[in-house]
């Protein structure tokens, strides 16, 4: 199966979901795991307008070091 990568989708549904420094540690441990791809959902978290998926989503990525 060479040149596939690994794909971590990520989704906490128990309606607390997981913060930004947890999501962020969650992904670093992917990747260093020999994670090559993952998806952050943002669903279950209780925003209330798309705005706030959007900001979880570009907090996440302004932080995580790639």
């Amino acid at each position: 199966m060479g040149g596939f990568g690994f794909h971590l989708v990520l989704q906490d549904k128990t309606g607390r979901g997981l913060d930004v420094p947890e999501t962020l540690d969650t992904l670093r441990r992917w990747r260093d795991a020999g994670g090559t791809h993952a998806s952050v959902g943002t669903m279950y978290r209780g925003y209330t307008t798309a705005d706030a998926h959007v900001d979880f989503l570009t907090d996440v990525k302004q932080r995580l070091d790639v």
